[in-house]
């Protein structure tokens, strides 16, 4: 695992960080918030990508926080929780017995959330699901258990020195996330706003030079935790 010390050095600007949280804010709600626009999605997304190509260091702390603190909060016995690294093909048995290769479909889901439709698509619980997940993304996903900074090291890994990518990687892993924990918790589910506006703090106080951020975003998570028993895992195999 590499200190953020030495992760901030791969990217430039690396000592830049967003003069304030209000876009992360905006961000973090539009996880949750079903009936923005589409015209309002696409300018949160755009600005939230160009503030990853202006603060690549920033936006790598602070999809690696939000990242890390939704995956923590899934059981511990959760399949999800005990992928890094990344093996293929998938541990989970439906992976197994399709002809999907790799970690990172709606198959992936199925464990404890049945398909109530033969088109994925129009699935209201499984539809999120139906546009894979990258390789990429799905390492950093798997990290997330591991905490923030190795969540930040495999980020690094995979998209440096380009905040671009690094926003497509990271979104990618954050959404689902989200998605994974709403499997649990339902909609309506705000947990996902305060753990991205938090990050965005920490990753502020990271590239400042602290070595460990705030331990409000950790004490979210120990709160926001779902038990082993929630983990229900689905006799079926679809």
């Amino acid at each position: 695992m590499v200190e953020p010390r030495e992760l901030i050095k791969r990217f430039y600007p690396h000592v830049l960080h967003p003069p304030e949280i209000t876009l992360a804010s905006r961000y973090g709600i539009s996880m949750v918030e079903p009936l923005f626009s589409m015209s309002q999605r696409m300018e949160i997304d755009s600005q939230s990508k160009q503030w990853a190509i202006q603060y690549p260091a920033w936006a790598l702390f602070w999809f690696a926080g939000a990242i890390s603190a939704t995956m923590r909060t899934l059981p511990d016995n959760d399949p999800w929780s005990t992928r890094h690294p990344l093996v293929t093909p998938p541990l989970s048995s439906q992976a197994r017995n399709s002809s999907t290769p790799r970690f990172g479909s709606w198959r992936d889901v199925v464990d404890i959330t049945p398909p109530m439709r033969e088109d994925i698509e129009v699935d209201m619980d499984l539809a999120f699901f139906s546009d894979a997940l990258s390789d990429d993304s799905a390492k950093v996903l798997v990290a997330g258990p591991r905490g923030w900074k190795t969540t930040a090291s495999v980020l690094a890994e995979c998209s440096a020195p380009d905040g671009e990518y690094l926003y497509s990687v990271g979104d990618g892993a954050l959404r689902w996330a989200i998605g994974r924990r709403r499997q649990y918790s339902g909609h309506g589910d705000t947990f996902p706003v305060t753990a991205i506006i938090q990050s965005a703090a920490n990753a502020t106080s990271i590239i400042k030079g602290s070595h460990e951020p705030s331990e409000a975003l950790d004490n979210l998570v120990h709160r926001e935790k779902f038990s082993n028993m929630a983990y229900v895992p689905l006799d079926d195999e679809f």
